[in-house]
């Protein structure tokens, strides 16, 4: 059952560097949303069990740099999958995320008057 506040915007453009506080890792996110992220593509060497992970998104000309609380991570052959809540959106993150996100279909309101 989908327990998410927030509607997830599946993409591939997005790279990932992260600090674990041991280490800096580097890796791609493949969903956001305005209160969390899914990063996958991650060594086995990071540390999911911190309670907090400083990221920076990169897109192409967009750099966020975000405090993630890590609540989910699953273990694949080489690579790690970490999914996160978002600790200090900022606003440019917030109007990122909403440009992104798929418009409502107003039509069908119109339709019901015309």
């Amino acid at each position: 059952m989908e327990r998410r506040k927030q509607p997830r915007i599946m993409l591939d453009v997005l790279s990932v560097d992260i600090n674990d506080g041991k280490g800096f890792f580097q890796g791609r996110v493949t969903d956001i949303s305005k209160t969390g992220l899914c990063m996958d593509d991650l060594p086995q060497r990071i540390n999911a069990e911190t309670k907090k992970l400083t990221v920076v998104v990169s897109g192409r000309r967009d750099h966020f740099r975000l405090v993630v609380c890590p609540k989910w991570y699953t273990n694949g052959n080489a690579i790690k999958t970490i999914g996160g809540e978002i600790l200090n959106s900022s606003w440019m993150w917030e109007d990122f995320v909403s440009r992104l996100e798929p418009l409502s279909n107003d039509f069908d309101f119109m339709e019901t008057f015309t």
